[in-house]
């Protein structure tokens, strides 16, 4: 519920609205689903375009993670842009797969919901 993930976020369900909010009037329509993985025994919850999954938001307690699926332009064009080391060192640590290099980037406030609009924008435009 909005509740409990309210509670589950504390200070950082505001950057978690933020996000949603700016991603969709940047790239609408998005549809949200959400997933229980049970491996994690976790929810997240993926935002659409389309078909196409631009990024997933991972709950936790007090912050939540951004996950998001990089092709090799991508990544190139934000290495050659200005972007935060956690960023840069993320991709740097990332493994190339076919799909591309996935990434989980700490959320918890204004300047990351930022840099996830960012991320998401490059992502569609590659």
């Amino acid at each position: 519920t909005d509740e409990a993930l309210a509670l589950l976020l504390g200070r950082s369900h505001r950057a978690w609205d933020q996000l949603l909010t700016a991603l969709e009037r940047a790239h609408a329509p998005l549809r949200r689903d959400w997933h229980f993985t049970a491996k994690a025994a976790a929810w997240h919850l993926r935002l659409k375009h389309g078909d196409r999954t631009i990024l997933a938001l991972l709950p936790r307690d007090k912050y939540f993670l951004t996950a998001l699926v990089l092709g090799e332009r991508a990544v190139l064009e934000i290495l050659s842009g200005n972007f935060p080391d956690s960023v840069t060192t993320a991709l740097h640590e990332a493994r190339p797969a076919a799909e591309g290099r996935g990434l989980r980037l700490l959320t918890r406030n204004r300047r990351d919901v930022a840099v996830m609009l960012k991320l998401a924008a490059i992502k569609l435009a590659n």
